[in-house]
């Protein structure tokens, strides 16, 4: 709910002033739901429902909203996350693959900077945000089928 608390004590200033932004965080989880985080997907999900209401909603006041969707990013939240079932086993595992990764906050920093600047609806973060964004979009049943196969299973950690 904190998405929707910011947005709710945000917007009405900006509303008011004829202008600004409003930058919500979601994740490449937003549009690819992937297996073992359905409570995760399912809020962002949400943040991307409420960013895409928002965008039209508030454009008529010179608002524009975005949703940055990071993908695998270098911060402590798959340490820190909560998981249950095969995540749990797999979250250490995880969190080095991010660590490899290395694509650091600043990343998502200069996307949020970027969809302020160019007013864009959707910002994914990281090739893998990307392909996915585009696959879910271009293609789903295929990245559907491809999540079900026996490839998707021997590549998770």
């Amino acid at each position: 709910m904190g998405v929707v608390h910011g947005c709710k004590a945000f917007a009405p200033y900006m509303i008011q002033n004829k202008g600004g932004h409003i930058v919500n965080l979601a994740s490449a989880a937003g549009y690819y739901a992937a297996p073992d985080m359905s409570a995760y997907s399912a809020s962002k999900y949400a943040v991307m429902g409420l960013t895409e209401s928002l965008r039209i909603e508030m454009s008529e006041y010179n608002v524009g909203v975005s949703a940055i969707c990071p993908g695998v990013i270098n911060t402590n939240i798959v340490k820190a996350m909560r998981a249950n079932g095969t995540m749990v086993k797999s979250q250490d595992k995880i969190a080095n693959i991010y660590l490899k990764r290395n694509y650091g906050p600043e990343l998502v920093a200069n996307a949020i900077i970027s969809s302020i600047i160019n007013n864009q609806a959707v910002v994914p973060v990281s090739p893998e945000a990307w392909a996915l964004y585009a696959g879910k979009r271009l293609v789903p049943n295929t990245i559907d089928r491809f999540q079900r196969s026996w490839l998707f299973r021997k590549l998770k950690p």
